[in-house]
C-alpha cells in the first residue's frame, strides 16, 4: 500500500523541512518501507532517494544523521537478486556512507 500511495516519494519531498524531528522520522519511514522490499527499493532508486539521503549525513543533528545512515543501510540491504546495477548503486552507497560517517563525532551514527 506504501507503494501504491506514493508514501516514498511524499517522504522524499519532506526531507528539506527545516524540523529535525521530521527530518528524522521520515528517514525511518524510508528505511522502514523498503527494509527487505525489493520493490520498493527500486521504487526509491527512481525517485534518486539514496541521492536525497545523502544531504542527511551532513545534518546538523546526530539523530538525523544516524536516521539517514539507518535508511541507506537498510536500502543496501533490500536487494533479494543481485544485477551489475544493483551492485554499482550499492557500491557507491557503501562508499558514501563510509566517507560521511566513518569520521562522525557522534557514537549514535558511527554505531547505527
Amino acid at each position: 500500500e506504501a507503494l501504491a500511495g506514493n508514501l516514498i516519494t511524499m517522504c522524499l519531498n519532506e526531507l528539506e523541512e527545516s524540523d529535525p524531528v521530521l527530518r528524522q522520522w521520515l528517514a525511518i519511514c524510508l528505511g522502514r518501507i523498503w527494509d527487505r522490499h525489493e520493490n520498493a527499493r527500486w521504487r526509491g532508486a527512481r525517485d534518486n532517494a539514496p541521492e536525497r539521503l545523502y544531504t542527511l549525513l551532513s545534518d546538523p543533528v546526530p539523530e538525523v544523521r544516524a536516521a539517514a545512515v539507518y535508511a541507506l543501510g537498510t536500502f543496501l540491504n533490500s536487494c533479494g537478486s543481485r544485477s551489475d546495477h544493483a551492485n554499482s548503486l550499492d557500491q557507491t552507497i557503501g562508499l558514501r556512507l563510509l566517507q560521511k560517517t566513518l569520521d562522525d563525532g557522534s557514537p549514535l551514527v558511527r554505531c547505527e
